[in-house]
């Protein structure tokens, strides 16, 4: 069976002249260019199917090499010089233990 016949049984059709065009080739810089241009939504879009909850402006800050520390760094100190207590659902509550001899030196006032 010829590859006409068998296009024939499915139904297929294509313009074989214009699947013959000349392919426009790129140079090895041009490629590069375009990886990194799309780089952020590549990878957005395979966190999102993941379920992580980073926005695009911020992978496209972390791919720069930009860090969250500041933001981090806050909410940690909040946490550390305060009393916090953490709700776990069904899973009950956590009470931070004591701090042990000379543990209050850890927290930053």
């Amino acid at each position: 069976m010829s590859d006409d016949d068998v296009f024939r049984a499915l139904r297929f059709h294509w313009d074989r002249p214009d699947a013959m065009r000349p392919v426009d080739t790129a140079s090895v810089d041009e490629v590069l260019a375009d990886f990194d241009r799309g780089r952020a939504g590549h990878v957005w879009a395979a966190a999102v199917l993941e379920g992580n909850p980073f926005t695009y402006p911020e992978v496209q800050t972390l791919l720069d090499g930009v860090t969250v520390g500041a933001t981090s760094d806050a909410l940690h100190a909040a946490i550390a010089t305060s009393d916090v207590v953490v709700n776990l659902g069904e899973r009950g509550t956590h009470f931070h233990p004591p701090a042990q001899a000379g543990g209050e030196n850890l927290r930053m006032l």
